[in-house]
C-alpha cells in the first residue's frame, strides 16, 4: 500500500484500523495521525519514503506501529507526540529521525534501533527501551535513555560491537521504576565507554 499523501486514522471519530490480518508493507510518503479514540493493530512494515518530513502523532494511549523505517533519501521522520514502536531503522547516513520533546519507546527485541549513520536528535527527549527478550543497545547518544520492560528476568547488552560509546546528555534509568523488575545490563561482551551525563537510576 503506498500513501503519495498522509495517513490520518480517527479524525474526530474512533476508528479501528487493522494491519495484522494481511501484514501488508505501508508506505506513505506524508505523515502520519492517529486520533486519541482510535487503534492501529500493527502488521507488515510502515515506512516513511522520498525526501522530506514526515511525523507522526500518535493521540491515542500509545499504539505500538511496529516496524517502522525512514527509506527515503534526506529523510527527516520526526514525532509529534510519544511514540511506541517495535523497531525504527534509518535506511542510510543522509536521513534523520527527530524526537525533541517526545518519549520513544521501543518494544523490540534484538537490536531494535538501528541508525545506519543517520541523524539522531535527541534534545529533551527519552528513550525507554521495553523488549522482553535479549536486546541491544545501540551506540549512539541519547538524551534520556531507560532500560524498562514489562517483565522480569531480560538482559540488555550495552552496545552492539567493540570500541563503541553510548552517551546519555541527561539520566541513564534501569528499570521501570517500581523495582519489581529484574534487568540484567551487560557491558562484558562488548566493553563500550558509558558516558552519563546526569544520574544513574
Amino acid at each position: 500500500i503506498t500513501l503519495n499523501g498522509s495517513l490520518t486514522i480517527g479524525n474526530g471519530a474512533n476508528v479501528a484500523a487493522h494491519a495484522d490480518t494481511y501484514a501488508p508493507a505501508i508506505n506513505i510518503v506524508g505523515n502520519l495521525s492517529i486520533g486519541a479514540s482510535s487503534t492501529f493493530t500493527k502488521g507488515g512494515t510502515l515506512a516513511f519514503t522520498t525526501s522530506g518530513t514526515s511525523a507522526i502523532t500518535d493521540s491515542s494511549s500509545g499504539q505500538d506501529l511496529g516496524a517502522v523505517s525512514a527509506t527515503g533519501t534526506n529523510k527527516i521522520l520526526s514525532t509529534s507526540s510519544s511514540v511506541k514502536l517495535t523497531s525504527v531503522t534509518l535506511q542510510g547516513s543522509d536521513d534523520t529521525l527527530n524526537i525533541t520533546g517526545d518519549v520513544l519507546t521501543i518494544t523490540g527485541t534484538g537490536t531494535p534501533l538501528t541508525l545506519n549513520g543517520g541523524t539522531f536528535t535527541v534534545t529533551s527527549s527519552s528513550v525507554v527501551y521495553a523488549g522482553e527478550g535479549a536486546t541491544n543497545i545501540t551506540n549512539t547518544t541519547f538524551n534520556n535513555l531507560q532500560l524498562a520492560p514489562a517483565s522480569t528476568g531480560h538482559t540488555f547488552t550495552l552496545g552492539t560491537g567493540g570500541s563503541q560509546t553510548i552517551t546519555t546528555n541527561g539520566d541513564f534509568t534501569v528499570n521501570d521504576g517500581s523495582g519489581t523488575e529484574t534487568v540484567d545490563v551487560s557491558a562484558a561482551v562488548n566493553q563500550p565507554i558509558l558516558d552519563v551525563n546526569g544520574d544513574v537510576l
